[in-house]
């Protein structure tokens, strides 16, 4: 019973040890303007869904637009489209 009880605290000893060294993922690291990395590579496009996006503040978008992303929305909400969507 005794050796039992002390591999359990090694081994708890151990997983405690090693999940201390790992680097929390809430932390960033340092962060340097100008390194490569933030350079633009790509274009960005963003779809937005009409009725998922409803609760989204307009800035949210055009802060995407202004930093070079093309937004669009999908299937934009009118009140003139009466559209049932059923099985046929």
């Amino acid at each position: 019973m005794r050796v039992r009880t002390g591999l359990s605290l090694l081994v708890v000893a151990l997983l405690g040890g090693a999940c201390a060294s790992v680097t929390p993922h809430i932390t960033l690291p340092p962060l340097v303007l100008g390194e490569p990395s933030f350079f633009p590579t790509r274009e960005a496009h963003v779809l937005l869904d009409s009725f998922g996006s409803l609760g989204m503040p307009p800035e949210y978008a055009e802060t995407l637009r202004q930093a070079g992303c093309r937004v669009v929305v999908f299937r934009p909400l009118s009140p003139l489209d009466i559209r049932v969507n059923s099985p046929s």
